[in-house]
């Protein structure tokens, strides 16, 4: 009889045990899932800026790249001061 209450407390103190794995291993996975949800956010967002960063850098490259060409290419060079003709217009 004692036998069988003994395995009966134990069976019944693994089941907690086990009960509150179960309660541990989830509440983990779902502070991970946030943040696997949060870096997925900021991953996008990276993404996005390195985008702009691409293209800005695109449009320096060849601002650049027609600034070189009228000076080397076509000799053409800023006006002096006494050159400069300004005009009013009404």
């Amino acid at each position: 009889m004692k036998l069988l209450l003994f395995i009966q407390f134990c069976l019944i103190v693994g089941v907690a045990v086990n009960s509150m794995k179960v309660i541990d291993f989830t509440q983990q996975r779902i502070a991970l899932t946030g943040e696997v949800h949060q870096l997925k956010v900021e991953r996008d967002k990276l993404n996005s800026d390195w985008t702009q960063l691409l293209l800005i850098q695109k449009t320096l490259v060849n601002n650049h790249m027609v600034d070189r060409a009228i000076k080397n290419g076509l000799r053409m060079q800023s006006p002096l001061s006494g050159q400069v003709v300004y005009l009013d217009v009404k």
